[in-house]
């Protein structure tokens, strides 16, 4: 599956999601494979769209385990959605309101959906999926823009950031009952 998140502007006041605050998620079509051979891609197919948003998309980010997306939107929440085919319509985990009001720009799943973690200008918060809840927030340490990329590591121990400042950041995250959602 293919999630389009896109903040950018084809006219003033057209965005170019379907509508503010949905992402499109699209299923790649493919020919062949058979015999060892690889499929050749062919095109795209709507499945279906994640809505829920009240403003435009910031970031949409699979887990690894390429069943849960996030998405987070300018009016400073975000959500966690099933998206496997088995569902008619995508199936919303979880949902929660970035720290001080301030939207993720960037976000990242653990690989089963676990802990999200987002990043603002300021800071990078790590929030506990199921419950909706910030669990720590600090400062991103990439200069005043926020990061570029954020990936969690298949383990779900590490968080690593890159930025306009062109470092990466790897980031230990603790996911254990004593130290939950510590960076």
């Amino acid at each position: 599956l293919v999630a389009v998140a896109a903040t950018a502007q084809l006219a003033p006041g057209r965005a170019v999601a379907v509508r503010h605050g949905q992402v499109p998620v699209f299923e790649v079509v493919a020919r062949g494979g058979g015999g060892g051979d690889a499929a050749e891609p062919t095109g795209l197919r709507q499945v279906f769209c994640v809505g829920g948003h009240s403003r435009g998309v910031t970031a949409a980010s699979f887990a690894q385990d390429c069943v849960h997306l996030a998405v987070a939107a300018r009016d400073a929440e975000w959500s966690v959605v099933r998206t496997d085919l088995r569902h008619a319509e995508p199936a919303e985990v979880g949902r929660g309101k970035a720290p001080h009001g301030t939207p993720f720009e960037r976000v990242a799943l653990s690989p089963f959906a676990k802990r999200l973690v987002g990043a603002t200008a300021t800071g990078t918060s790590i929030v506990d999926v199921g419950r909706g809840v910030t669990l720590e927030t600090i400062p991103h340490g990439h200069g005043p823009s926020p990061p570029t990329a954020l990936q969690y590591s298949n383990d779900a121990l590490r968080v690593l950031s890159a930025g306009v400042d062109g470092k990466l950041r790897l980031w230990r995250v603790e996911d254990d009952d004593a130290m939950a959602g510590a960076l």
